[in-house]
């Protein structure tokens, strides 16, 4: 329009017109190109209408057909890059995503590995404390009874070796050697006990329901559980009696450990050792209450069993129960 209001031949085409309607409408948002492109056709045409920029039809229609073209290709080149930058964002968030679920495997498996070594050298450590102090109070008076200590705390200690170095062979090998390495069950239960009898606690078991097979991750929460919680009675309670008890219904276990102590200060509600057992229960969708009873402190743990758990015929973990553990009383009753 400048070209013929100034009197000179005018462009084939307004490319100054089209290169910076395409530049506006690739930086810019779609309002701005659209409000800028209608405006020029505005203009052209009036100028066209009223004479002032005389414009032939071909050359009226070449330069509509033009501006439309070049909005056109602006707005699919900047579709184009709002869908790279999206994509970019996109690759962005699910790169942090990642991120955030890798480390949160890595503190999981930190936080299970944690609770393997705290229940494996919590407990054998506190069995040889104890049965280091009874050899030492008996041993000017009674040689032969703080050597029986002394065998137990050197047997203890290689359970203790042993269970880590199971630990770190699990760390070490692959997932599939991992799954076939053997872990604490239920079966373990009774040597277990007795080892708690030998350091000096009294335990009672009480096994109730129909005791069966259930998953490894089960059984071997139970028995961690079971673990941690005699640990702490032979670290908080004082002179006391245990009682274990196994409840088994069809879609739960349920797990108690009761002592007689002092209640108060068998509550280690800062300590890991509570902390573990909650997590545990936790895991397998259960809970975990803990707190003092009258006299002593409680431990009861509810663990859901999953259904595919069937029923089936399990070592009696009664009958295996080594005969200094279980009192009088319950024998009889069993018989």
């Amino acid at each position: 329009m400048a070209y013929q209001a100034l009197g000179l031949r005018p462009e084939p085409l307004p490319v100054g017109v089209l290169v910076a309607l395409y530049t506006v409408t690739v930086l810019r948002r779609p309002l701005v190109a659209s409000l800028a492109a209608t405006a020029y056709v505005v203009a052209f045409t009036v100028g066209a209408l009223t004479g002032w920029a005389p414009l032939t039809d071909d050359q009226f229609y070449i330069d509509l057909v033009s501006v439309v073209a070049t909005v056109m290709v602006g707005y699919g080149v900047a579709l184009g890059h709002a869908r790279a930058g999206l994509a970019e964002q996109r690759a962005a968030e699910l790169a942090r995503e990642q991120e955030g679920r890798t480390q949160a495997a890595v503190a999981q498996e930190q936080a299970r590995i944690a609770r393997e070594v705290h229940d494996i050298v919590a407990h054998d450590v506190s069995v040889i404390v104890a049965q280091a102090a009874a050899a030492r109070r008996v041993f000017e008076t009674r040689p032969q009874t703080a050597a029986v200590a002394l065998g137990a705390i050197e047997a203890v200690g290689r359970d203790a070796l042993d269970g880590l170095r199971r630990l770190v062979t699990l760390l070490r090998t692959d997932v599939e050697q991992s799954e076939r390495s053997p872990q604490p069950s239920m079966e373990r239960l009774p040597l277990l006990l007795a080892q708690v009898q030998r350091a000096g606690l009294p335990v009672d078991l009480t096994i109730r329901g129909r005791p069966r097979a259930l998953s490894a991750t089960v059984e071997l929460n139970a028995f961690r559980i079971v673990q941690e919680a005699l640990t702490n009675v032979l670290k908080h309670a004082g002179p006391t009696r245990a009682t274990v008890v196994l409840d088994y219904a069809d879609d739960h276990l349920r797990v108690v450990v009761r002592d007689q102590g002092r209640g108060s200060a068998a509550s280690p509600s800062a300590g890991y050792g509570l902390i573990s057992m909650q997590q545990r229960a936790a895991m397998l969708g259960g809970r975990l209450i803990a707190e003092p009873s009258e006299p002593g402190f409680v431990v009861c743990a509810w663990l859901p069993i999953p259904e595919e758990d069937h029923p089936s015929v399990t070592p009696d973990l009664e009958s295996s129960m080594d005969e200094a553990v279980r009192p009088p009383a319950e024998k009889a009753a069993l018989s």
